[in-house]
């Protein structure tokens, strides 16, 4: 009778490999590939809302949302302790950004431990939230706010 012969599993746990000291890297896409971003990065941040600010209530919708996703990414940092937000780029139509962990990060709120996961969630529903509130706002009333509200919302994102 041969034995079979079983590799031993090199790599760590799941849920030890997105909770301890480790960075990574993130790439969230907007659903359909749509382009709705300005080009903004955390070197040029000031010049993304020194743009947004110049136009008064001629203000680009694009603009407009690329700066509250840039506040909604560095929101992150507010929520959870033991993390640090790297640098980050938005693109047309998607945004990278790098998350290092310092220890396992636990929210500020509740103490409870988070992973990367919960983190990327957290970043999605905030600047959903902020993408709601700001297409009822006046310098979104001549788009098309449920359009616009319909990107964020979908179960893609």
């Amino acid at each position: 009778m041969t034995t079979k012969f079983t590799r031993k599993v090199n790599r760590l746990p799941f849920k030890q490999i997105y909770q301890s000291n480790n960075s990574f890297f993130v790439t969230i896409c907007v659903q359909d590939r749509i382009e709705i971003f300005d080009i903004c990065s955390n070197d040029n941040f000031v010049n993304c809302i020194a743009k947004s600010t110049q136009n008064g209530d001629a203000v680009v919708a694009s603009t407009q949302i690329t700066k509250l996703c840039a506040d909604s990414l560095l929101n992150i940092s507010l929520i959870y302790e033991n993390i640090e937000l790297g640098n980050w780029v938005i693109m047309p139509n998607h945004i990278h950004f790098i998350v290092h962990f310092l220890d396992t990060p636990k929210s500020k709120f509740s103490g409870k431990k988070s992973n990367l996961g919960s983190i990327t969630k957290s970043f999605k529903l905030h600047f959903q939230k902020a993408i709601v509130e700001a297409t009822t706002a006046s310098p979104f009333q001549n788009s098309e706010p449920q359009l616009l509200q319909s990107y964020f919302i979908g179960k893609k994102f």
